[in-house]
């Protein structure tokens, strides 16, 4: 159960910063946008990390 929980948090995870990255890099000459999307950056990085760290301890 927790593997397959853990792989969830990985998938949705890498997702995730893939899918805020390239707003990132998209975005990045809007000065209005830059901070919100590097706040959420740094959340799907932190949300990521745990999930890697979940699944290690799993395992």
């Amino acid at each position: 159960m927790y593997i397959f929980i853990c792989s969830i948090y990985k998938i949705l995870g890498s997702l995730q910063l893939q899918f805020i990255l390239t707003h990132v890099l998209r975005n990045i000459n809007h000065n209005e946008y830059a901070g919100k999307f590097l706040f959420f950056l740094f959340l799907g990085f932190a949300q990521w990390k745990a999930s890697a760290n979940l699944c290690n301890e799993t395992n």
